[in-house]
């Protein structure tokens, strides 16, 4: 079994139907078949539902939508990890000489479970992509 660990772009290109959104569905159905094992930081989930409130507080989303685009996010099975113990994000962060610890967290997570990070965020795996196994969609 493959562990892979996504970011919240993956899922919100999906949900939000955004450009890359036929890209990502083919990949994860692709995981699912090939019995891939899907995970990110809890920090996904805040991602994930703050992208949703602001597309719903500008009417881009209904209730209803929202509530859809949650369930497609629980059906895709990610397993969501508490943050590492100790500094591994800080020192991640500082590592990459970021002064927030998002991004870390993520990174931090492919790291300690020796697994690609799948990301729509080209400044992230520009950044990242000499230490760091990180496959960017673009």
């Amino acid at each position: 079994m493959t562990d892979i660990v996504i970011d919240a772009s993956m899922a919100l290109a999906l949900v939000l139907r955004e450009p890359h959104a036929a890209t990502v569905s083919d990949l994860f159905e692709r995981w699912e078949r090939d019995g891939s094992a899907l995970h990110a930081p809890i920090l996904a989930q805040y991602e994930i539902a703050s992208a949703l409130t602001r597309a719903r507080v500008r009417d881009f989303l209904s209730t209803e939508d929202v509530a859809e685009a949650l369930e497609i996010v629980a059906d895709l099975g990610v397993t969501f990890h508490p943050p590492a113990a100790g500094t591994k994000i800080i020192d991640t962060a500082v590592e990459l000489r970021r002064h927030s610890a998002y991004d870390a967290a993520y990174l931090a997570l492919a790291d300690q479970l020796s697994a690609d990070l799948w990301t729509l965020d080209g400044p992230l795996a520009r950044n990242a992509a000499d230490r760091y196994r990180v496959r960017l969609i673009d």
